[in-house]
């Protein structure tokens, strides 16, 4: 079970119903994400508590650190309790993000799961366009090469939205990279809700992302969708991040946020 791109934006599954897809209208005239206004801190760690159809199934802890014109972001995510039992999962990844031009430079990741178990690492290289992936487990190695005009991932999506102007009715378009293929996705700012997490009530702005698999250059048809809310404040922190998959509901929800160190200029503020 490739537990982190699914609970991030749903990637490793079909989509359900629960989500309405965006209509064609909704992201028409979708610009590409820019870091502009705000900011956010050089050092900053977030921790969530996972659901799976509303049970409690895991948690994760993220740190991000800017580190020169580099954002790196590592993440672990382990499933807990009786869900743990169906699937013990354990995954840690790292993405590394340009500071100022938003775009990937390098994502990996390892999953603990028994005879799954498996590594993968991506590089990507803005001035070629060339994005590498190589999947390593027990029995065999696999790579993959593309050429893509810009390329995000998973972690890579959530750290542009949080740097970008998010204002309600506001989209934004990018190609997105997962271990093997590329998926267009869109994302469109449906306007700003209170939410209530364990962490504490943030007021937020509700984000709704529509991903499809782009084959022989066109996306497909039925895509996967997830929403994803991010506080209205200086943070900008993803609060909460729910994600239909056909396994069923999968939902993170913030139980903790530390900020640390000198901040650095981002996504623009709307207080």
């Amino acid at each position: 079970m490739r537990l982190l791109p699914t609970v991030l934006l749903s990637l490793a599954f079909a989509g359900c119903a629960a989500f309405r897809p965006l209509a064609p209208e909704a992201t028409r005239g979708a610009g590409a994400f820019r870091a502009e206004g705000a900011v956010l801190p050089r050092r900053e760690e977030i921790a969530y508590s996972a659901s799976w159809n509303g049970i409690a199934a895991g948690r994760g802890v993220f740190r991000f650190e800017r580190r020169g014109d580099v954002y790196v972001g590592d993440a672990r995510v382990e499933t807990t309790g009786v869900v743990s039992l169906l699937y013990g999962v354990e995954v840690r990844a790292r993405a590394v993000s340009g500071a100022e031009d938003l775009l990937s430079r390098e994502w990996s990741y390892e999953s603990g799961t028994g005879g799954e178990a498996r590594r993968v690492r991506v590089t990507y290289d803005p001035e070629t366009g060339k994005v590498r992936s190589v999947i390593r487990s027990r029995k065999k190695v696999e790579e993959v090469s593309l050429e893509v005009p810009g390329a995000l991932d998973p972690l890579g999506i959530i750290h542009a939205l949080r740097r970008s102007a998010l204002e309600p009715g506001r989209s934004f378009r990018a190609t997105l990279f997962t271990e093997r293929n590329l998926y267009r996705a869109e994302c469109l700012v449906v306007g700003r809700e209170r939410v209530r997490v364990p962490a504490g009530p943030r007021d937020a702005f509700l984000v709704r992302v529509d991903i499809r698999k782009v084959v022989k250059g066109k996306p497909e048809d039925h895509g996967r969708q997830a929403a994803i809310w991010i506080s209205d404040d200086e943070d900008r922190v993803p609060v909460r991040i729910d994600a239909d998959t056909k396994v069923g509901r999968i939902s993170l929800r913030l139980t903790r946020y530390r900020r640390g160190g000198p901040e650095v200029t981002s996504g623009r503020g709307t207080h």
